[in-house]
């Protein structure tokens, strides 16, 4: 984690948790947990607030490797997307994480995601050459 406050960019802490690279990382809206994503098939939820980053806890349910993830602008859903080419919808708010549905459709991995910014719309990207 780097201080970007003032441009100084200093080594603020290294987090360790997971036990596979590490693919992809979304702060939530409000700047008070990072989460973080990985090969090693979990999300972990941290706590960013007053920059402690303690972890949370770690959320399991996609049975292949995570690289994709985006909070809602609203800061209570999180969605993550993996190589089992699904994505799971995850209850952000109260920082409960409790899963809320797994969405199917694509047909290869899924490596990106985007919330609009009214949140209405979840927009997933897989190397099946499409969006859903």
């Amino acid at each position: 984690i780097w201080d970007a406050k003032n441009r100084c960019y200093d080594k603020i802490r290294i987090l360790s948790g997971h036990s596979d690279r590490v693919s992809a990382l979304a702060h939530s809206p409000d700047g008070c947990v990072l989460a973080s994503v990985s090969l090693d098939k979990t999300v972990i939820i941290w706590d960013a607030k007053n920059r402690s980053y303690d972890k949370i806890r770690t959320l399991t349910g996609h049975s292949n490797s995570v690289l994709a993830l985006a909070y809602s602008p609203d800061g209570c859903v999180l969605a993550s997307g993996s190589e089992d080419n699904t994505v799971i919808i995850w209850d952000a708010k109260n920082r409960c994480y409790d899963k809320i549905r797994i969405l199917s459709g694509h047909s290869d991995r899924v490596s990106a995601l985007a919330h609009s910014p009214d949140g209405c719309v979840l927009a997933s990207v897989s190397l099946d050459k499409t969006v859903i």
